[in-house]
Protein backbone atom coordinates (compact mmCIF):
# COMPACT_ATOMS: atom_id res chain seq x y z
CA UNK A 1 0.00 0.00 0.00
CA UNK A 2 1.25 3.59 -1.25
CA UNK A 3 0.97 6.08 1.37
CA UNK A 4 0.97 9.79 -0.21
CA UNK A 5 0.87 12.87 1.59
CA UNK A 6 -0.76 15.63 -0.05
CA UNK A 7 -1.76 19.63 -0.01
CA UNK A 8 0.27 20.38 3.06
CA UNK A 9 -0.19 23.82 3.93
CA UNK A 10 0.40 25.88 6.93
CA UNK A 11 -0.85 29.35 8.44
CA UNK A 12 1.22 29.85 11.63
CA UNK A 13 0.96 27.60 14.02
CA UNK A 14 -1.81 25.55 12.26
CA UNK A 15 -0.85 22.71 9.70
CA UNK A 16 -3.25 20.55 7.17
CA UNK A 17 -2.75 17.90 5.01
CA UNK A 18 -4.38 15.16 2.82
CA UNK A 19 -3.30 12.06 3.22
CA UNK A 20 -4.13 9.29 0.66
CA UNK A 21 -3.62 5.22 0.15
CA UNK A 22 -5.25 5.22 -3.78
CA UNK A 23 -9.09 4.32 -2.13
CA UNK A 24 -8.95 6.32 1.11
CA UNK A 25 -8.36 9.79 1.95
CA UNK A 26 -8.11 11.58 5.50
CA UNK A 27 -7.96 15.20 6.63
CA UNK A 28 -5.24 16.05 9.01
CA UNK A 29 -5.09 19.14 11.12
CA UNK A 30 -2.14 19.88 13.50
CA UNK A 31 -2.69 22.66 16.13
CA UNK A 32 -0.67 22.79 19.38
CA UNK A 33 -3.73 21.71 21.52
CA UNK A 34 -4.97 19.28 18.99
CA UNK A 35 -5.42 17.11 16.20
CA UNK A 36 -8.09 16.93 14.01
CA UNK A 37 -8.92 13.90 11.59
CA UNK A 38 -11.55 13.57 9.19
CA UNK A 39 -12.37 10.46 7.13
CA UNK A 40 -13.11 11.33 4.03
CA UNK A 41 -15.46 8.46 2.98
CA UNK A 42 -19.40 8.60 2.10
CA UNK A 43 -20.74 10.14 5.33
CA UNK A 44 -18.61 12.90 5.08
CA UNK A 45 -19.13 13.63 2.04
CA UNK A 46 -23.15 13.27 2.95
CA UNK A 47 -22.92 15.39 5.91
CA UNK A 48 -19.85 17.22 5.62
CA UNK A 49 -18.89 17.00 8.98
CA UNK A 50 -14.99 18.69 10.39
CA UNK A 51 -14.11 14.91 11.38
CA UNK A 52 -12.89 14.34 14.84
CA UNK A 53 -11.02 16.14 17.42
CA UNK A 54 -7.63 14.47 19.34
CA UNK A 55 -5.61 15.42 22.17
CA UNK A 56 -2.98 12.71 20.95
CA UNK A 57 -1.50 10.82 17.83
CA UNK A 58 -2.23 7.77 20.50
CA UNK A 59 -5.69 8.92 21.03
CA UNK A 60 -6.06 9.46 17.06
CA UNK A 61 -4.39 5.39 16.31
CA UNK A 62 -7.03 4.42 18.77
CA UNK A 63 -10.16 6.19 17.39
CA UNK A 64 -9.59 4.43 14.22
CA UNK A 65 -9.31 0.05 13.46
CA UNK A 66 -8.65 -0.30 9.76
CA UNK A 67 -5.54 -0.85 8.58
CA UNK A 68 -5.67 0.99 6.10
CA UNK A 69 -6.55 4.68 8.25
CA UNK A 70 -3.47 3.21 10.43
CA UNK A 71 -1.42 3.09 8.26
CA UNK A 72 -2.42 6.79 7.19
CA UNK A 73 -2.20 7.77 10.84
CA UNK A 74 1.41 6.45 10.83
CA UNK A 75 2.39 8.80 7.79
CA UNK A 76 0.80 11.55 8.79
CA UNK A 77 2.67 11.16 12.62
CA UNK A 78 5.91 10.03 10.67
CA UNK A 79 5.76 13.76 9.04
CA UNK A 80 4.65 15.63 11.84
CA UNK A 81 7.47 14.34 14.06
CA UNK A 82 9.75 15.35 11.14
CA UNK A 83 8.20 18.79 9.95
CA UNK A 84 5.76 19.86 12.30
CA UNK A 85 6.45 19.42 16.39
CA UNK A 86 10.04 20.73 15.94
CA UNK A 87 8.72 24.05 14.88
CA UNK A 88 6.73 24.58 18.06
CA UNK A 89 9.72 23.82 20.16
CA UNK A 90 11.64 25.91 18.27
CA UNK A 91 8.91 29.06 18.78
Amino acid sequence: MTIQITNVSTAGEYTSMEVSNGTQRAGFMFSPGYIRVCNRNASNRAWGGLGREFCSMAEVREGYRSSAMQAMINAAEEWANVNYYPQLVAA
